[in-house]
């Protein structure tokens, strides 16, 4: 969008017959440079989705092991992305699902 070409492909006829106002940035954010600063002041997370929080691994300072047991709780086990040790390279529903069967396992 820096070079303003999603909006002109939204100015044109017939797409801008339907096309009300913008949102994001919004139409008073008009030049590329003001559209990159205001992605970068209103963009404060970060362009993947957030996984590991609660990484799986073999160490006993690791919170899940493989089997997905939480170390030290009895009976809790954790199924989602949030196992997951480093980030993928791709979507994380593939991954989240294989947690899910694993666990179900």
């Amino acid at each position: 969008m820096k070079n303003g070409t999603a909006r002109e492909v939204l100015a044109a006829s017939p797409v801008a017959d339907y096309i009300v106002d913008e949102d994001f940035p919004g139409s008073a954010v008009t030049s590329p440079d003001e559209v990159v600063a205001y992605v970068l002041a209103t963009s404060g997370a970060g362009l993947c989705h957030a996984i590991g929080a609660n990484g799986m691994g073999p160490n006993d300072d690791d919170v899940v092991g493989a089997r997905l047991r939480v170390r030290g709780v009895q009976e809790l086990r954790v199924a989602d992305a949030s196992v997951l040790p480093v980030q993928v390279a791709g979507n994380t529903a593939a991954p989240t699902i294989v947690v899910g069967w694993i666990a179900a396992d």
